[in-house]
């Protein structure tokens, strides 16, 4: 039950910044499709579990899979370029300039975001405080977005999805499905990986 309740408040956390730093480091038309594939990686996640639990021993597969998705997730973040706000709020202007056109290929495209990065950030330098942000909160252009953000996130948990991918072989294996229970469970994820392409590219 500890190891459960560390490793869901491990993801809690992570869930926010993994959908941040792409949107960071992108273009402002991919970055609603860069945070939808969070929940492609999530799928992918589960489909591994279930495609080696069916080819090795749980075991194997409990240390390859950790070890598979460790190593991944250091060879991608060694490729992506440093936020360019974040490097810019700490003034390493050049860095950002650099981050940026690594990004946009195009200097004029940079000098232009980077004159809007040095506008928002004298504007937070300005007015970034608790007492400002509770009066944001409180005005009607920011609580329906908030409402919706927290009504779809509480929706996409309650929904239950979490536990059933979980444990979708001990489903299948309860039903009595003819079909081996780690290759329907690789079906089940197959489809819902597809549908989940399909939700980012519309």
């Amino acid at each position: 039950m500890v190891i459960r309740v560390t490793q869901g408040l491990l993801a809690a956390f992570l869930n926010a910044p993994s959908i941040v730093l792409p949107c960071k480091v992108s273009e402002a038309t991919w970055r609603g499709t860069l945070a939808s594939l969070l929940e492609v990686w999530v799928t992918l996640g589960f489909l591994l579990c279930y495609l080696m639990s069916g080819l090795i021993s749980w075991k194997t597969a409990a240390l390859l899979i950790p070890a598979i998705t460790f190593i991944s997730g250091i060879l991608g973040l060694l490729i992506v370029p440093e936020s360019p706000p974040w490097l810019y709020r700490r003034q390493r202007e050049a860095e950002a300039f650099n981050s940026l056109l690594k990004i946009k290929n195009s200097r004029a495209a940079v000098e232009k975001e980077m004159v809007e990065m040095k506008m928002l950030d004298q504007q937070d330098t300005k007015k970034l405080s608790w007492h400002h942000l509770l009066k944001m909160i409180n005005q009607k252009d920011y609580i329906m977005p908030m409402v919706i953000s927290v009504l779809v996130a509480s929706l996409a948990v309650f929904c239950g999805f979490g536990v059933v991918a979980i444990y979708l072989p001990e489903v299948f294996a309860m039903t009595g499905v003819s079909r081996d229970q780690y290759w329907s469970s690789v079906i089940s994820g197959s489809f819902r990986l597809l549908f989940n392409f399909i939700g980012v590219t519309v």
